[in-house]
């Protein structure tokens, strides 16, 4: 399955990457991987299905995993930044009839290139 995301929000996943529209404001493409049960894991691609990570202000996006944690969908980013390094840090917990994450992820993603990745982790995340 291939996704783009766009800045706005909005998703297209089609089965095949030439399926996907490929105008507008594009915020990332991506595929996802299955590697265990309840764990799929979204990797960042470029318009020649090249895995790319995505750089935002103050870090670097290099993969997104959904899991589920007591039947509830869990989104997290694996982050790589100057100050902290690399890191799984869980970004969006959503109702179970809530389908489409993604949405979300490009809001966050927005969020974060907006007041930079060291403000958004110490305001918004909930870190140890």
């Amino acid at each position: 399955m291939f996704y783009a995301v766009y800045e706005n929000g909005m998703v297209d996943m089609k089965q095949e990457f030439a399926q996907l529209h490929k105008s507008g404001n594009i915020l990332f493409f991506a595929t996802h991987y299955d590697y265990t049960p309840g764990y799929r894991y979204y990797y960042f691609i470029d318009i020649h299905l090249q895995s790319i990570h995505l750089q935002l202000n103050g870090c670097k996006l290099l993969c997104m995993i959904r899991h589920y944690e007591d039947d509830i969908p869990c989104m997290e980013f694996e982050v790589e930044s100057p100050k902290y390094g690399i890191e799984r840090v869980e970004v969006h917990r959503q109702h179970p009839l809530f389908s489409f994450y993604l949405s979300r992820v490009a809001h966050i993603i927005g969020l974060i290139n907006a007041i930079g990745y060291e403000a958004y982790r110490k305001h918004y995340l909930r870190l140890e």
